[in-house]
């Protein structure tokens, strides 16, 4: 049981623990895992975002910019929870398929809503933050906490069309043409971007 946890150290780490605890234990209760996946993803997906965030910085090839930014613009920026949230999808796919039972074309459109919702609610939230009430675009707690919003309701929603879901759909079809569509352009306008306040830096 999660509260059998010794609750030593920091609260985060007692609430990664916990929640790494109930995502992978033997037995795959689905109550308790997808509360964990979610809470449990969120900063793990945090997390890799901050590694992907400098990653051209310090190594500035063309192939690195196509899924990291290449540069401060709120469109670059989007890649770092666009490409995170897909990766953590497929991995956790692959450990968990089996003893979960996951169905690969729910898991993947679910994955792919998520971080579609994502980036979109990411740009809706820092354009009226910071283009509507003027909110210092500098500001890190700004940036961490438009993020946690915006990762967390794609999330939630994500992970709802999962489990109301009985298979592949239309819809599976439409999500993997849009994560193919946002994956091309971003890698493009990485380079080549558009005269619009969004893609500068």
């Amino acid at each position: 049981m999660i509260s059998r946890l010794p609750h030593e150290g920091s609260l985060f780490s007692t609430y990664i623990c916990n929640n790494a605890y109930t995502l992978y234990m033997k037995t795959c209760d689905l109550s308790k895992w997808w509360k964990a996946h979610l809470w449990l993803g969120v900063p793990v997906i945090l997390f890799i975002s901050a590694l992907q965030h400098s990653l051209y910085t310090l190594l500035p090839f063309e192939v690195i910019g196509l899924w990291a930014p290449v540069n401060e613009s709120l469109a670059e920026h989007l890649k770092i929870v666009f490409y995170p949230t897909l990766l953590w999808f497929l991995v956790t796919f692959a450990i968990f398929r089996k003893r979960c039972n996951l169905d690969f074309y729910k898991w993947i459109t679910a994955g792919g809503i998520t971080a579609i919702i994502a980036v979109s609610l990411l740009t809706a939230l820092f354009c009226t933050f910071v283009y509507g009430f003027n909110v210092p675009f500098e500001s890190f707690v700004f940036h961490i906490f438009i993020e946690v919003v915006a990762i967390t309701l794609a999330y939630m929603i994500g992970l709802h069309y999962y489990n109301r879901t009985s298979g592949a759909s239309a819809i599976t079809v439409v999500v993997l043409l849009l994560i193919v569509c946002v994956a091309v352009l971003m890698g493009v306008f990485a380079f080549y971007p558009p005269d619009i306040r969004i893609f500068k830096g």
